[in-house]
């Protein structure tokens, strides 16, 4: 859940909270609660109750060589079944796969990779299909504020294998640039 102090591997994935590290999953958005929770509700309180429990549970989980985050997915298919969809790898996808990944709700479309944790899964997306790499300027054919990023890949890759502190305020530069 990754809030301030949190345990940054562990978060919300679709339905579920996950440890990124040992890759055990428990689900806590139940299928009457897809359309949300009402905030200040028993079922609130239920939710951010178990969201605790389950990251202090996986605090001081290491990664491994079969942690989900080592794993790279051999396949589109895979990917979009995967831990790392979020709404800009997942706009990359629809663009160059032709479909939005499964479950991907069509008002996220569009979206930009906001921070360097989006635009690694954007980066782990080009890792399992490199092809792609060369066809981002069909993403921003369709999603013209994608121009300034996708001009910039190299950079902002370069920024991320180097952990750059600077790469989220280059990221803002370039998002203000597209609007």
């Amino acid at each position: 859940m990754a809030r301030g102090g949190g345990v940054a591997h562990v978060s919300l994935h679709d339905r579920d909270i996950v440890c990124f590290h040992c890759g055990a999953r428990d689900r806590v958005i139940h299928d009457d609660q897809r359309q949300g929770i009402p905030i200040n509700s028993p079922a609130w309180a239920g939710f951010i109750a178990h969201g605790i429990a389950f990251e202090k549970a996986h605090a001081h989980c290491l990664e491994t060589e079969s942690s989900p985050t080592l794993k790279l997915e051999t396949s589109p298919g895979e990917w979009e079944r995967g831990l790392f969809v979020g709404s800009s790898s997942g706009t990359i996808f629809a663009v160059l796969q032709g479909h939005p990944p499964l479950g991907f709700a069509r008002d996220r479309l569009g979206a930009l990779p906001q921070d360097p944790a989006d635009f690694h899964r954007c980066h782990r997306l080009l890792l399992v299909v490199p092809a792609w790499r060369s066809r981002l300027g069909e993403v921003a054919a369709k999603y013209p504020r994608w121009a300034p990023l996708v001009a910039a890949w190299d950079e902002l890759t370069a920024m991320l294998q180097r952990r750059d502190p600077g790469m989220y305020d280059r990221m803002q530069a370039l998002i203000g640039e597209g609007a």
